[in-house]
């Protein structure tokens, strides 16, 4: 009888232990499923002792601790999901990113090309090494520090406005209730103004506008030159104060315009270009205030979140329109910042870098050209994106300090600027090596001079402010030549340029008539050049350093004859079939008589 009450005793057991897993499995899984990924893994992390063998629990704790920007964690889960039987082809992509995201490129290129073979247009996901190396290598270019301003949570978006700058923050404040943000567990962020210091650091940190806050996030923002108008990024809520979830359950942020009167803003309104269901956001107006830059993950893009642009005129707002594949890619591209010179600058994860958001600019005014990865140290193997730049110095965030989604603001200045080129030969398009390369300041005085390798690639630092000239010399060739105005730099990093050599088919005869004892130059030889083919002939004479010259025809055979008192006359051939050089030399020595 003991034995059958010890049996049902153990069964209940048992079923009531599978029944709590059950529950915790069902809670979780909510909490996934409702993009509340910390709580989520608190359950999967208790449910994985229990179970170590449940594939799901390990690819969705690998999903989590990713989508909260934990690299550390989601590298340990992926290294199980990827050799688990139940693993997919985009495993091996966010195995190879947060691989990258740890600094262990070697190894994220391994996965990322087994990512590649299934996926062969996938090429922008590549992972180059030398290409990384070559982002680490130019760090003197910019001087980084951390604001002493940024709180314990995350700090980003900042924006100028006026004479002050305005930023997002999930910083405590003083609240009777409080609510969390459930992805990451943070507070909503809210608007919060700063006075900018002469040393770039902020102080008298305020909330922007207690008028303008929501129980949701708010930001970022951008404003135009008068700062009276301003452009706002906040979760869609309804007139019930609520937020508008899609479909697919996600809150959607959207794009609001205000207008400041008098001392105030006036309340937000959407602005026509929203798309229900989507998300439309990370505002940057143009210097002349008529063409707005965004991010939305509409319909009809590449992929992720794309940037866009919406152009005003005295009718109002146009249609938004799609940048482009030379700016978008199959991933997210967000927080752009537009100068007065056309020069956008966004962070991206699709294009190549260092790993999780890296920061890029292009210049729109120019037509078939890329995205140029802004390099270590503004770019590290974590998330940096926001930039904003003015006068060679700005700000941007990043949670290369703190990781997962606890992101600092940053100060920069461009200490110098980058020239990077590359010579090409005209006549075939090719790449010419070996050419001797020249940077001249704007009165044509050399700065500095290097050899370029087979590459034909260059480059040179600069302070900016003036034009520069960029001279390539090499035998065979006519010079070439490139003018780079200072408005090409301005709010620039680097300046790309090529240059191009025609083949110089002149062939010149350089010679040096001196006397044996002694090798003192003769002056007043006579040297007739006799031609071959045409019968013609023409005489030369040395100078008082005994050097003479003169051209040369191709394909031609000739017969010099070297005549002066006092010294032994002297006959030579110069044959000039087949050659390739552009330049004869010749060393004479005389006997006097």
């Amino acid at each position: 009888m003991k034995r059958i009450n010890c049996t049902i005793l153990f069964i209940g057991i048992l079923l009531i232990s599978t029944s709590v897993k059950a529950q915790m499995s069902d809670r979780a899984n909510k909490y996934f499923e409702s993009f509340a990924y910390q709580e989520a893994i608190e359950l999967y992390e208790i449910l994985w002792q229990k179970d170590s063998l449940n594939e799901s629990v390990a690819k969705r704790l690998a999903i989590s601790y990713r989508m909260i920007n934990n690299a550390e964690q989601s590298e340990q889960w992926y290294a199980r999901v990827v050799n688990m039987p139940s693993v997919e082809i985009d495993d091996f992509l966010h195995y190879a990113k947060v691989l990258q995201s740890n600094k262990k490129y070697d190894k994220a290129q391994i996965w990322m090309n087994k990512y590649m073979k299934s996926d062969p247009e996938a090429i922008l996901n590549f992972i180059d090494p030398v290409y990384i190396q070559d982002l680490m290598n130019d760090s003197i270019r910019y001087k980084v520090q951390v604001i002493k301003a940024n709180s314990e949570a995350s700090d980003f978006g900042v924006s100028f406005y006026k004479n002050q700058l305005v930023f997002s923050s999930a910083r405590e404040r003083r609240m009777l209730i409080k609510r969390n943000f459930k992805w990451n567990n943070q507070n909503y962020l809210r608007l919060y103004e700063a006075k900018v210091e002469p040393d770039g650091e902020l102080s008298e940190i305020l909330q922007f506008s207690d008028k303008l806050a929501t129980n949701y996030h708010d930001g970022p923002v951008c404003f135009n030159e008068e700062g009276d108008e301003m452009f706002l990024t906040r979760n869609h809520v309804s007139n019930s104060k609520r937020v508008k979830r899609n479909q697919e359950g996600i809150v959607s942020i959207k794009l609001y315009f205000c207008k400041k009167e008098g001392h105030k803003w006036s309340e937000p309104e959407l602005l026509p270009f929203n798309m229900e269901g989507y998300s439309t956001g990370h505002p940057s107006l143009s210097s002349d205030a008529k063409s707005l830059y965004f991010i939305s993950d509409r319909p009809g893009g590449f992929g992720g979140t794309d940037l866009y642009v919406c152009h005003r005129d005295e009718n109002g707002w146009g249609k938004a329109e799609n940048l482009g594949s030379q700016v978008n890619t199959s991933e997210n591209e967000m927080f752009p910042f537009i100068t007065g010179t056309q020069n956008l600058y966004f962070a991206s994860k699709g294009h190549p870098g260092l790993g999780g958001l890296d920061l890029f600019s292009i210049d729109l005014n120019q037509k078939d050209t890329k995205p140029v990865n802004l390099g270590y140290p503004i770019n590290t193997s974590k998330d940096d994106f926001g930039l904003i730049l003015k006068n060679g110095k700005g700000y941007f965030a990043s949670n290369r300090l703190k990781g997962e989604s606890f992101d600092d603001i940053y100060k920069f200045s461009i200490e110098s600027k980058l020239i990077r080129g590359q010579v090409f030969q005209t006549n075939t398009n090719e790449v010419l090596g070996n050419s001797l390369v020249t940077l001249n300041d704007e009165n044509g005085h050399p700065i500095e001079t290097v050899t370029t390798k087979e590459n034909g690639k260059f480059k040179f630092f600069v302070r900016g402010g003036q034009d520069y000239q960029i001279r390539s010399v090499k035998e065979g060739f006519i010079d070439g030549e490139a003018l780079i105005a200072a408005s090409y730099l301005k709010d620039k990093t680097e300046y790309s340029t090529l240059v191009y050599q025609a083949t110089d088919n002149a062939l010149v005869l350089e010679g040096l008539v001196v006397v044996k004892e002694g090798q003192s130059p003769i002056e007043g030889l006579t040297i007739s050049v006799y031609d071959e083919q045409t019968k013609e002939r023409f005489e030369l004479t040395s100078d008082w350093e005994g050097k003479f010259s003169c051209k040369l025809k191709r394909e031609t055979l000739y017969k010099l004859k070297y005549l002066k008192a006092g010294f032994m006359s002297k006959y030579d051939l110069i044959n000039t079939y087949k050659l390739l050089r552009n330049r004869i030399q010749i060393r004479k020595e005389f006997y006097r008589l």
